[in-house]
């Protein structure tokens, strides 16, 4: 196999355990607007923010009045309060800091650059990356390729000469869709699971 000339990674589950914090940042901002979520938006547990707001619009579950703006800054609040005690994937981040001023390296995450910035800083990885891509830098989210794309060109290399670490589903599609290579993390989250 080649070596790749840079790598890329997820953040939220590849980086750092934050799903706990999601989980309950999502349910505050459900709970802050009354909200009463019904259909697939309670089955798409898991999934991101802006899906499941999509799925409350397309049930009716939203009142008009709620504006999406309006509940990603309410959810981005919630998530930056709680970041705290968010705390790194060991064997990932052990792998990112042996990698560190040997190979260019990107993040390219779904979270919005505030959400990054502070769950980097929980974690002690602000100022380890050469490159940051955030939801708020592209069109699409996962599993578009936009954001690997976008971070390869931040490393200036080609997409096939990048190696992405990745903990889910729709990241490892992404990065298949950019022609990237990839390293599913999700059995070294399972066996380093915060106690």
């Amino acid at each position: 196999m080649r070596e790749p000339a840079g790598l890329i990674f997820d953040l939220d589950g590849t980086l750092a355990h934050t799903a706990v914090v999601g989980r309950a940042a999502l349910n505050a901002t459900i709970a802050a607007f009354g909200i009463t979520p019904t259909g697939a938006a309670m089955a798409a547990n898991g999934s991101a923010f802006a899906d499941r707001v999509r799925l409350m619009r397309e049930n009716g579950d939203l009142d008009d009045a709620v504006t999406d703006a309006d509940l990603f800054a309410e959810c981005e609040r919630q998530v930056i309060s709680r970041v705290s005690g968010v705390r790194p994937v060991a064997p990932v981040v052990d792998i990112l800091r042996a990698a560190h001023g040997r190979l260019p390296l990107a993040l390219a995450t779904g979270s919005t650059a505030n959400v990054t910035v502070a769950v980097l800083a929980a974690v002690g990885l602000d100022g380890v990356f050469d490159a940051i891509v955030t939801r708020d830098d592209v069109a699409r989210g996962k599993p578009a390729p936009d954001s690997f794309l976008r971070a390869a060109a931040l490393l200036g290399l080609e997409p096939g000469q990048c190696l992405v670490y990745e903990d889910s589903p729709v990241g490892l599609a992404a990065a298949d869709a950019a022609g990237m290579r990839a390293v599913d993390v999700r059995r070294l989250v399972r066996d380093h699971l915060p106690s």
